[in-house]
């Protein structure tokens, strides 16, 4: 029997609401942050190539970042994928996960509401 049938609601809705109300965090906030970022690490000297080497298609990228922020960052659940796997054989160091770091704090200053990139510098 499925939670729908069952009569069982899932509480993933109302924390996504309620964290989207305390810090201002919404879809399309997470989507311009995405987009921001991925600009930021496309001219990045030291980053840049690494991901240009990498992704073939910049679109589905973005896309399925959207959705693993969204999972991430208002626990919607959308991503269904396997992030350590995929980034095991990169060749990254400490500080390429520095920069990255770096990178998507500015993003966040410069996209979100002081709320949500607090939210999100307490996820790393």
């Amino acid at each position: 029997m499925s939670p729908r049938n069952s009569g069982i609601m899932s509480a993933r809705p109302q924390m996504t609401a309620d964290i989207a109300f305390q810090t201002g965090l919404n879809e399309a906030v997470l989507s311009e942050l995405v987009h921001n970022f991925y600009g930021k690490v496309r001219t990045d000297p030291v980053l840049g190539p690494i991901f240009e080497s990498r992704v073939e298609d910049w679109d589905a990228h973005l896309l399925r970042m959207i959705d693993f922020w969204s999972s991430v960052a208002l626990m919607t659940g959308r991503y269904h994928g396997a992030p350590v796997p995929a980034h095991a054989e990169l060749p990254i160091e400490w500080m390429h996960f520095e920069r990255w770091l770096a990178l998507f704090s500015v993003a966040a200053a410069e996209t979100c509401t002081p709320e949500s990139a607090l939210s999100f510098s307490r996820s790393f």
